[in-house]
């Protein structure tokens, strides 16, 4: 009867969802950062590329938490660096603010920084 169309109708709603939502999750990178005294270096990782940068320290900015709003409205937080001249990276997100609080302290003690952190 009837209830196949509907069926088919559903499971392609389904898959339409479905690859929007990996089209969103593969436009964002997994950064990782190797930092030390002298610099960093910065992976961006997507599923079928990957960038690299080597900064020298006088490219990077502190690591700051940035407060922000999810989509339902709480807090969301972000251990964020800028790299003069390029972008902003966001090394970790969370709604955990001590825990972005623990990545900028890492980020900057292993730059040899030692500042508060302020928000942006």
């Amino acid at each position: 009867g009837n209830s196949i169309p509907w069926r088919a109708a559903i499971l392609g709603a389904f898959w339409i969802a479905g690859l929007g939502a990996s089209a969103f999750a593969a436009s964002r990178p997994c950064i990782r950062a190797v930092v030390n005294s002298g610099g960093a270096r910065v992976l961006w990782i997507y599923p079928f590329s990957r960038t690299r940068r080597d900064l020298h320290r006088s490219e990077l900015d502190i690591a700051q938490i940035v407060e922000s709003r999810d989509g339902d409205g709480d807090p969301y937080f972000f251990a964020r660096t800028h790299l003069r001249g390029g972008p902003d990276v966001n090394l970790f997100e969370s709604q955990n603010r001590t825990a972005c609080e623990a990545v900028c302290m890492n980020f900057n003690a292993a730059l040899g920084v030692v500042e508060p952190h302020a928000s942006r």
